[in-house]
C-alpha cells in the first residue's frame, strides 16, 4: 500500500514552480470532494492525522480559532482575523471555497503589497516542501489524501513557516470529520445551523448540529451565533459534556442601530465582555463593515464577541478598525457597475433572504435575480424566501463543478415569480440578466459565484 502511494506521488512530480497556480495544480490530481458528491464515509481523520504527524504537527505551531456553521463562518472568520490583525498580530486566515483561485484560501493579515509578494513566495516554497516530503512517506491504510486534506496541511505549514501569531481556521464541511478538526483551538465558533449538505451531514437539524458540534473541544470556550432551539439544544449538550464554557452572541451584544446605505453597512452596538468575578465590561462599538449587507451584521458581531471573549481588555478601536478592514471574495461583492451586478455565496433560505433584503435596501425591487444552486440545497425553501423581492428571476446552472438540477429548481421559482426565465447555459443567463439593464443579484452557491466570474466579460462595467 505504501509503495502504491509513493508511486502515485512520484507521477505528479514536477520541476520547482515559479507561479502559484502551477503549485496549486498539484493538488487537483487527488480526490477532490468539492467537485464530487461525497458521502459521510468519504470523510475521516486518520489520513489527516498521519499527514500532520509526518510534518511535525504544524497545526500546533500557533494558537487557533476554529469556526463551523451552515452559513456565515467564512465571513465571521474574515472579520475575526481582521480584528486580530488590527491589533498588530500576524494572523493566518484559512477559508474555503475559493472563487478566482486557490490563493484566496491562504491569507496572512495584515496585508500590504510588499507582504503579499513575500507571502506568495512563502506559499510556493511551502507547497514545494510538501510535495518533496510526500514522495517519501505513506499513509495509514495506503490511501492517498484528498485535495482538501492537502490544502489544509499546506495552510498549517504555511502559517508555521510565516510565523503567524494566530490562525483563524474555517471548516470545509460539517465539523466532526472535517480535515481542520485536528487543531486544538483557544476558541471555537458555530455561526449557524440549517439544512444543508443533507446527503453528507444528515436530514435533520439535530443530525447536522451533531456534526457541527464535533469541533467543540474539552474546556475550550464556545461561542454560537443565532441557532434554532433544536440546534442549540444539541450544541449545549455537547458543550456540557466537553466542559466547554458556552456563550451566545445575542447575550453578549446589544444592537442599537443598523444603517444600510449604498456606501455600505454601519452598525452601532454594545458588547458586554464577561470578566472573571466581576460585572461584564461594556464596550460601545460604532463600525462601518468591510463586508457590506445586513446579513454581515450578525457575522461581524459574532467575530467581535469571539475576540472579546479571548482578549477581555481589547480596545473598542481595534474591533472597529478590524471590522472595517475585513474582506472576502463573493460576499455581497460588486463585480460590475453598468448595470450594478453583485454576487453572493449565500445558499440557505435565511441567508439568501438576508442578502436579498440588503440588495432591496439599495436598489428597490425593479431588479433581476440570477439564481443557481448545487444538489443537496433547499431550493424550494430558497425560492419561497426570495419570492416577491425582485422584478424577475433567471434560473440557470451553477457550472459543472458540482451536480445540479436547474430545471427542477426553475419549477420552484415559477411558483413565486410572475416573471421567471430558464436558461441552462450560464453565460447566456448572465448576458440575459445584464441585457435587462436593471441591478442584478446572483445568488445560490459559491460555485455559481465562481462560475460567473469565469464567464463574465472582464471589460463589462
Amino acid at each position: 500500500m505504501l509503495q502504491q502511494f509513493a508511486t502515485a506521488i512520484r507521477t505528479k512530480r514536477a520541476e520547482p514552480v515559479a507561479k502559484l497556480q502551477e503549485a496549486f495544480a498539484f493538488f487537483e490530481g487527488f480526490s477532490n470532494l468539492e467537485r464530487s458528491r461525497p458521502e459521510l464515509r468519504d470523510f475521516r481523520l486518520d489520513r489527516m492525522d498521519t499527514l500532520l504527524k509526518a510534518f511535525d504537527r504544524p497545526e500546533r505551531a500557533f494558537p487557533s480559532f476554529h469556526l463551523a456553521g451552515s452559513k456565515g463562518k467564512g465571513s465571521t472568520a474574515a472579520f475575526l482575523a481582521s480584528i486580530l490583525a488590527s491589533g498588530g498580530f500576524r494572523t493566518g486566515l484559512y477559508t474555503s471555497p475559493h472563487l478566482r483561485d486557490y490563493g484566496e484560501r491562504f491569507r496572512i493579515l495584515p496585508e500590504t503589497k510588499r507582504r503579499r509578494r513575500k507571502n506568495t513566495a512563502g506559499l510556493i516554497r511551502t507547497i514545494e516542501q510538501l510535495r518533496s516530503k510526500l514522495e517519501v512517506i505513506g499513509l495509514t491504510g495506503g490511501e492517498p489524501p484528498t485535495t482538501f486534506e492537502l490544502l489544509t496541511l499546506a495552510a498549517f505549514l504555511f502559517f508555521r513557516r510565516m510565523k503567524t501569531d494566530y490562525g483563524v481556521i474555517e471548516t470545509g464541511l460539517g465539523g466532526r470529520l472535517d480535515a481542520t478538526n485536528l487543531v486544538t483551538p483557544i476558541c471555537t465558533v458555530i455561526t449557524s445551523i440549517e439544512l444543508e449538505h443533507t446527503e453528507v451531514l444528515g436530514s435533520s437539524i439535530e443530525e447536522i448540529a451533531r456534526e457541527k458540534a464535533g469541533i467543540i473541544k474539552k474546556g475550550v470556550p464556545l461561542l454560537i451565533g443565532r441557532l434554532s432551539a433544536e440546534a442549540e439544544q444539541v450544541i449545549r449538550e455537547t458543550a456540557r459534556k466537553q466542559e466547554a464554557p458556552f456563550y451566545r452572541t445575542e447575550d453578549l451584544v446589544n444592537v442599537r442601530e443598523v444603517i444600510e446605505k449604498p456606501s455600505g453597512t454601519r452598525v452601532e452596538a454594545e458588547l458586554a465582555i464577561p470578566l472573571p468575578d466581576s460585572t461584564p465590561r461594556k464596550l460601545a462599538l460604532s463600525a462601518q463593515l468591510g463586508l457590506p449587507g445586513g446579513i454581515q451584521v450578525q457575522n461581524a458581531l459574532t467575530a467581535a464577541a469571539a475576540a472579546g471573549l479571548t482578549f477581555p481588555l481589547i480596545p473598542a478601536r481595534q474591533i472597529e478598525t478590524g471590522l472595517a478592514a475585513a474582506s472576502l471574495p463573493g460576499r455581497f461583492e460588486q463585480i460590475a457597475a453598468d448595470p450594478p451586478f453583485f454576487i453572493d455565496g449565500a445558499h440557505t433560505p435565511s441567508s439568501v433572504s438576508a442578502a436579498a433584503r440588503s440588495f432591496e435596501a439599495r436598489f428597490g425591487r425593479n431588479t433581476t435575480l440570477l439564481f443557481a444552486s448545487v444538489s443537496g440545497k433547499d431550493d424550494r425553501g430558497m425560492a419561497a424566501a426570495l419570492a416577491g423581492m425582485f422584478n424577475r428571476v433567471i434560473v440557470t446552472s451553477p457550472g459543472t463543478v458540482r451536480p445540479s438540477s436547474p430545471r427542477e429548481t426553475y419549477g420552484f421559482f415559477q411558483q413565486g415569480f410572475a416573471s421567471a426565465f430558464f436558461e441552462p447555459d450560464t453565460k447566456k443567463a448572465v448576458d440575459q440578466a445584464v441585457a435587462f439593464g436593471n441591478p442584478v443579484l446572483a445568488i445560490g452557491s459559491f460555485y455559481f459565484a465562481a462560475e460567473i466570474l469565469h464567464v463574465l466579460s472582464p471589460t463589462r462595467g
